[in-house]
């Protein structure tokens, strides 16, 4: 209204309206979905479970190439990947911290709890908690069957002493907990405030403006810069059921940041940020006049690729500090591919016949269940060493 007393152009007025409140204002809605995923790892941190859970998960950890110590950074993982990556370096053996570093983005962090809640909130409904829980262990399924492959000949752990310190057992600190959740929600806050405001602001322009600077809606038959890129690019994920423009640009803007994917898809469907923000962008992939739209399989694969490939901007850019650029691009080049890959085969059995789901999903399954009789056939549990992991007398 003030920029409208002012007579402001249009393309101001939209670009505050829509690119900025639009872009950025639905995500603190996310708000109270952070604060308990961090009140929750909070309280497995302060009461000194989560050293107990690294020694538990050692002997089943070292079967799949990874020291229990790796459960620290794929637990935080599912905050903050970037800042996760960080805590491999407690791990003593390279190769196991080079691999606990890799397969850390696979978890689902923080960031992409709005695309499941968004996505799956109007296409599953009440049974999107389903969803989501699958998700999650798809991603901690994913990134063990990684570290499996890579430790039997790219990425070989060697057999070292498993020496951790157990803190007591204690009562978490209500201080402490709230003084977790607000240094994060601080974070989330600032992030949203900041890189996802100057990036809604470039998707914003990108949107409404031509190559030649012409302003879309007021010039008719101009294709936006947006939309062209995400054109040369849709045919990539046809095969992925994902050929549509403004998918293709809303995941590549995710690459910044994960939150981003859903202020992009607000933006390209002009969806204001209301009360109900949610239902009201999720309403808009359901109708098939707006840019952005879904269905039920499309809106699963989705949500599986937007799980799988790459890792933010930020979480490269730690990987590249503590792994090094050659085995960062090494990282982002299988994520991507396996993210591909995962969703090719379940597109196929969501769209194919009969015949089709039938066959592939006997294939998956015999895999799956392959893979983990393999990984799991431990030796007799009897004079077992955590040190060596064989039947020792000596240790």
């Amino acid at each position: 209204s003030l920029l409208l007393s002012i007579g402001s152009p249009q393309w101001i007025i939209s670009l505050v309206s829509d690119g900025i409140i639009g872009g950025v204002g639905g995500l603190f809605s996310f708000i109270p979905q952070v604060v308990l995923l961090f009140f929750f790892l909070s309280l497995l941190e302060e009461s000194g479970y989560i050293s107990r859970l690294a020694f538990s998960f050692e002997e089943i950890f070292y079967k799949f190439g990874l020291s229990g110590k790796s459960v620290f950074t794929l637990l935080m993982s599912f905050g903050c990947s970037s800042s996760s990556v960080l805590t491999a370096r407690t791990i003593e053996d390279k190769n196991t911290r080079i691999k606990t570093a890799i397969i850390s983005p696979y978890m689902s962090c923080s960031a992409k709890l709005p695309i499941y809640a968004v996505i799956g909130g109007v296409f599953f409904g009440r049974g999107n908690i389903f969803i989501i829980i699958s998700l999650y262990l798809l991603g901690v399924i994913v990134a063990l069957l990684v570290s499996r492959l890579l430790s039997k000949k790219i990425l070989k752990s060697r057999n070292l002493s498993f020496i951790l310190e157990f803190p007591p057992y204690r009562m978490p600190s209500f201080k402490r907990i709230l003084v977790i959740i607000y240094e994060n929600c601080k974070l989330f806050v600032v992030k949203v405030a900041t890189i996802l405001l100057s990036f809604s602001v470039i998707v914003f322009i990108l949107q409404n403006f031509s190559f030649s600077f012409a302003y879309i809606p007021e010039c008719v038959g101009e294709k936006s810069m947006l939309q062209v890129i995400g054109e040369v690019l849709s045919p990539l994920f046809a095969p992925i059921g994902l050929n549509n423009w403004g998918i293709v640009v809303s995941l590549l803007v995710g690459i910044m940041a994960k939150e981003m994917v859903v202020g992009t898809m607000a933006i390209i469907n002009k969806i204001p940020p209301t009360a109900d923000f949610n239902k009201s962008l999720g309403l808009s992939l359901v109708s098939s006049s707006f840019v952005i739209g879904l269905n039920s399989s499309t809106a699963l694969v989705m949500m599986v690729f937007s799980l799988l490939y790459f890792p933010c901007i930020s979480t490269i850019a730690v990987l590249n500090k503590e792994i090094g650029f050659r085995w960062t691009l090494f990282s982002c080049l299988l994520q991507f591919s396996i993210a591909y890959i995962v969703c090719f085969v379940l597109y196929t059995i969501l769209t194919g016949g009969i015949y089709t789901k039938i066959t592939l999903s006997i294939i998956v399954i015999t895999l799956i269940i392959l893979l983990f009789v393999h990984s799991f056939k431990l030796t007799k549990r009897q004079g077992m060493c955590l040190n060596c992991h064989k039947n020792c007398r000596k240790c």
